[in-house]
């Protein structure tokens, strides 16, 4: 019975923690899109991580726990070439809703996971023995999942850090996936 009482309190301070205001927030975060396109030869060509990518949303937390936002996001720029003969590239850009699970820590840090649905737009395009070409845009649903961590400054302002993984096409893209990695601030009203 000891053991139990002691396991109950020592959970309590996190349980404690004080409780973030329901209420609408907008966000913005910068990073950096890692995933490559995978080699469509024997011979590796020179690959290009997506790079630069940022975020600017709104959201709603619903209670101490729960959250939904939407937004959109630019997911970088991929690329691939070959001994010069070709090369290729394809934006990504996509809107987005997710539901974030919330879990405080104390009275500043709280974690959180994230589902997504990502409403993707891949636009292709390269050169051909240096001709240029342009693919055709696709337009793509797909899901995503992350973690992260929030720090509050003070009532109204946070700094964010995550990271997420986007399911993709392979077929169409040559990603793997898209893996994110982002810093950022939130704003609650």
């Amino acid at each position: 019975m000891k053991k139990i009482l002691v396991t109950v309190l020592l959970a309590l301070p996190p349980c404690a923690a004080q409780a973030a205001d329901a209420g609408a927030y907008v966000f913005g975060s910068l990073g950096y899109n890692a995933a490559k396109p995978s080699s469509f030869t024997v011979d590796t060509p020179d690959r290009k991580a997506g790079g630069a990518a940022f975020e600017l949303g709104g959201g709603y937390r619903v209670n101490q726990i729960f959250a939904i936002e939407a937004s959109y996001a630019y997911l970088g720029k991929p690329e691939i070439s070959y001994d010069n003969t070709f090369s290729g590239s394809f934006k990504l850009n996509a809107f987005r809703v997710s539901a974030l699970g919330i879990v405080p820590i104390n009275d500043e840090l709280s974690a959180f996971g994230r589902i997504s649905l990502n409403y993707m737009q891949i636009a292709p395009s390269g050169q051909i023995g240096g001709n240029a070409v342009k693919g055709e845009t696709r337009y793509d649903a797909r899901t995503g999942v992350g973690l992260g961590l929030s720090y509050s400054l003070n009532k109204n302002l946070s700094v964010l850090g995550d990271y997420e993984y986007i399911y993709v096409d392979k077929d169409h893209t040559g990603l793997d996936g898209i893996s994110l990695i982002k810093a950022g601030l939130r704003y609650q009203f």
